[in-house]
């Protein structure tokens, strides 16, 4: 955790306003107490705005009730969220927005996109958003 917090203080140096940290590594993984205590640690001492990114696949699962915990600080800004789960992500969404209409809800799957855009995610951070950026901004706008 202590690495962590020097890379957001590192970040911060360098103009970042904000980051997104995964759990752990795929090989040891975390239960949702333990995901809740890493991330509460953070919030309690970076100097930068965090986005949890839960990507299931390569690190711990965060849990919508892990998620809606860590909302209470003000310093976990959203979630990106890359599990394909639709029916979870909706479950986060309706847990978390009462409390934080603020928080930022991104989708990091691309089959996901469009049907969570209806549904209100904030927007999207997908591999191929780089690439061909305008041609996914001419789609979201028509």
């Amino acid at each position: 955790m202590r690495e962590t917090v020097r890379a957001c203080e590192a970040s911060r140096e360098f103009g970042a306003r904000a980051v997104a940290i995964v759990s752990s590594p795929f090989y040891y993984r975390l239960s949702p107490t333990a995901v809740y205590a890493y991330f509460r640690e953070i919030a309690l001492n970076t100097p930068i705005d965090v986005t949890l990114y839960n990507i299931p696949m390569f690190a711990s699962p965060i849990d919508v009730a892990t998620v809606r915990r860590l909302a209470e600080f003000p310093r976990i800004i959203g979630i990106k969220d890359s599990s394909g789960d639709i029916a979870q992500m909706l479950r986060m969404m309706a847990a978390v927005e009462p409390a934080r209409p603020d928080f930022v809800f991104l989708t990091g799957w691309e089959p996901a996109m469009v049907p969570m855009l209806a549904y209100g995610l904030s927007g999207r951070n997908i591999r191929h958003g780089r690439s061909c950026a305008k041609k996914l901004l001419v789609n979201y706008m028509t």
